[in-house]
């Protein structure tokens, strides 16, 4: 207790610190605007002016997710719904109760529940009126299922139809209210899987979590497979977790092993997945290490175990099996080494050892390449990027792309909304019984223990009003035996809500793993929940290890043969009047600055970068090695190029020889202004030149630009003698404009 109370004291007192910081910064944070703003609300002669600023410019109002929104937001947006309905204005709120899953996020399900009531509205004035809303608002509840197929829908109605939940001292009628319509009807025709699958922690073969999750790390491989022989792609596939730890473990258990079509199985997630997990990039990056150190015998060891797939234990060392190789000499000596920049090195490396081009690797190019840009003043050696990378590497992650073919791997929070032809999941957790910062929002009395954090904090916290308190609710329930008991409700409510999102995302197939006779679970989920409503024939009552405790529909119908074929429906929108809108124009496919037109003038200008004298392949094996141009480009830029270094008013600012300082892009502050000339050059006889490209049609106000930056390099350099270069870059011409 005295822990979660210090906790609590530390929390409030970086509050204190923080917030003479935010007002020295002029800094809001956005999650103070919800308080802020029901600050205001909550005097009562604001909301007459919020409906006059706010009110007659917005007269309908949806709210999406209503059961993931806070009584904090809800009431703030409450003056403006009251405005509305009073003006019989149409107001739509939408949300699930089941799907409240964001109770750490204050999302308040009572809140969705007592809607119709008057019993969450905070201001006098909505409270008189609400008794005569009420006859205006309905409540449609939508219970066509047109996301899966009928075993799918059918399981579900059987697991959650008017569930019931209790344990062995509490009945919890918060729960029973949520499910009380939760059966759904079928809409579509395709049939579709079910499969239940569970561990039984009894057994001394899984009678601990570790041994668990590995076990559903291979099931997976099998189901996965199971699936492509049916049709199924990689890509067509989520696995569903309660915790990131879990998604990690099992990412590094199953990731990367063979399938039984070849394929490598290859996991993509929205979740914070570290990239630098990826076997990949272990080895570039160890890779790397050796080429600093050839002795790093560690780096050594994940380099050979990677290409020769073979246990530590038997690793050589992997630098000197190829250093004394001719085409390996050839690219990583040091002497060649020093000719590329890293994205270069990392390039030689991904060909010369073949490894494949995935998503990991793509995104592992993309932060060298920014890499080498943003750090180039600091030096882009691959000691300094190695020391970026292991300082950074946590923060690195993959973002979801549906046409990538990898398995899909997440959260169950995160696959809220969305859908998947097959879904995967693990039912393993339980009522954790840990603390939390609870949201106390009626008044509350609990005292401190004594404590070594300083805080105007008394030993008597009374008040909890909008307050959090980072307690369990066993702690609770000493002083408020009440209070422990509905927030306890809540919980269960919670963790009935992730299981039912969990099963409600499959289209076409959905097998669920879970654990039996689990001693350390309180409340025993699968086993209160699930497994009692399984049909006893469906059972298999043999208390195996492992047991398929259910299974419906056919597994041996192809993907192709069950995918939704609705016919699209044709819309008569014959009758509904469009308003014109005068601000919208179309563009004209023949415009002069059309898209083909913009990249030409940006690959150039990120050429130009890179060209500091008149060795204009070096700026172009630079581009292509950082894929900003392709191969195919190469030899056109060259030669859009090589007019500018050899033109008879440019090539002596393109000369080594004449050359004190080139600054590329750099920026100049000038009374709050910034200004940005492509290239500024200083020459050793005192002059500076600027040089000004462009790629579009030849236009004065460039003209105006340039003789700009003239005049503020003038004042900046009083003492020298200042030109410019306006110069037009075609591919089929080269026109230079000089300008004094």
């Amino acid at each position: 207790m005295k822990d979660k109370i210090t906790i609590t004291k530390i929390a409030l007192k970086l509050f204190e610190i923080l917030d003479p910081l935010k007002k020295e910064d002029n800094i809001v944070f956005f999650s103070d605007f919800t308080r802020e703003i029901n600050r205001v609300i909550l005097n009562e002669d604001n909301v007459d002016f919020i409906f006059e600023k706010i009110g007659t410019r917005y007269r309908n109002f949806l709210i999406d997710e209503f059961q993931d929104t806070s009584k904090l937001q809800f009431h703030n947006l409450l003056p403006l719904i009251h405005n509305a309905m009073a003006e019989n204005n149409a107001n739509f709120i939408v949300g699930d109760p089941k799907q409240s899953v964001y109770r750490w996020r204050n999302a308040d399900v009572n809140q969705f529940i007592e809607l119709f009531t008057n019993k969450n509205i905070s201001l006098d004035k909505l409270k008189q009126d609400w008794e005569k809303f009420k006859p205006l608002i309905s409540n449609i509840s939508l219970s066509s299922n047109y996301r899966s197929g009928k075993e799918i829908v059918e399981f579900n109605n059987r697991i959650f139809k008017d569930l019931k939940y209790s344990d062995e001292k509490y009945s919890y009628p918060l729960i029973e209210k949520v499910y009380k319509n939760a059966e759904q009807t079928v809409q579509l025709k395709n049939s579709a899987y079910v499969e239940v699958v569970e561990y039984n922690c009894g057994n001394s073969l899984f009678n601990n979590s570790e041994k668990r999750l590995k076990q559903f790390a291979d099931d997976l491989i099998e189901k996965i497979n199971e699936c492509i022989e049916n049709g199924f792609q990689q890509k067509d596939i989520c696995v569903l977790l309660r915790k990131n730890n879990d998604i990690q473990k099992i990412i590094q258990s199953a990731g990367h092993r063979k399938l039984n079509n070849g394929e490598v199985l290859n996991f993509i997630s929205p979740e914070s997945i570290s990239i630098y997990q990826s076997e990949e990039l272990s080895f570039l990056v160890s890779f790397m290490e050796l080429l600093v150190d050839n002795k790093n015998s560690i780096a050594s060891a994940v380099c050979w175990n990677h290409i020769s797939k073979t246990n530590y234990k038997e690793t050589k060392n992997f630098y000197a099996e190829y250093i004394q190789k001719e085409d390996f000499k050839s690219l990583f000596s040091v002497n060649n080494l020093v000719k590329y920049d890293l994205c270069q090195i990392c390039l030689l490396a991904i060909h010369y050892f073949n490894i494949e081009m995935n998503a990991y690797v793509q995104k592992f190019i993309d932060i060298v390449n920014k890499f080498t840009h943003q750090y180039a003043m600091r030096g882009n050696t691959i000691e300094n990027f190695l020391q970026f990378w292991k300082k950074n590497k946590n923060s690195f992650t993959l973002t979801l792309n549906k046409d990538i073919n990898a398995t899909k791997i997440m959260t169950i929070h995160k696959s809220k909304g969305l859908e998947f032809p097959v879904v995967m999941t693990y039912l393993n957790f339980y009522n954790r019984g840990d603390s939390y910062w609870h949201f106390i929002h009626d008044n509350f009395e609990i005292k401190i223990p004594p404590c070594d954090i300083a805080s105007d904090t008394s030993d008597i916290i009374k008040d909890f009003q909008n307050f959090y308190l980072y307690l369990n609710t066993e702690e609770i329930g000493k002083t408020s035996p009440e209070k422990a008991l509905s927030l306890l409700e809540l919980e269960h409510l919670e963790n009935i809500n992730l299981i039912y999102v969990a099963l409600t995302r499959a289209m076409n197939r959905m097998y669920v793993f879970a654990d039996h006779n689990n001693s350390r679970d309180a409340s025993k989920y699968y086993d209160k929940i699930l497994r009692p409503k399984l049909k006893a024939e469906d059972k298999n009552e043999n208390e195996t290890a492992q047991t398929t405790i259910c299974s419906m529909g056919n597994k041996k119908i192809k993907y192709s043969e069950s995918k939704k074929n609705e016919e699209a429906k044709n819309i008569d929108i014959s009758n509904e009047k469009l308003k014109y809108n005068h601000h919208l124009f179309l563009a004209n496919n023949a415009n002069p600055y059309s898209d083909e037109n913009i990249d030409l003038g940006i690959k150039i200008h990120r050429i130009l970068e890179h060209l500091n004298s008149n060795n204009i392949e070096s700026a172009v094996q630079k581009a292509l090695a950082k894929g900003i141009i392709s191969e195919e480009e190469k030899e056109r830029f060259i030669q859009t190029i090589q007019p500018l270094v050899e033109h008879h008013e440019l090539k002596e600012y393109f000369n080594l020889n004449n050359i004190k300082d080139i600054l590329n892009e750099s920026d100049i502050f000038v009374e709050d202004k910034t200004y940005r000339p492509d290239k500024i050059i200083h020459t050793k006889n005192n002059q500076v030149i600027v040089l000004e490209f462009k790629t579009g049609k030849e236009l004065e106000r460039y003209q105006r630009q340039i003789k700009h930056y003239l005049q503020i390099i003038r004042e900046i350099y009083p003492k020298k003698s200042v030109k410019g270069f306006l110069i037009y870059l075609k591919q089929d011409a080269l026109a230079v404009q000089s300008i004094q």
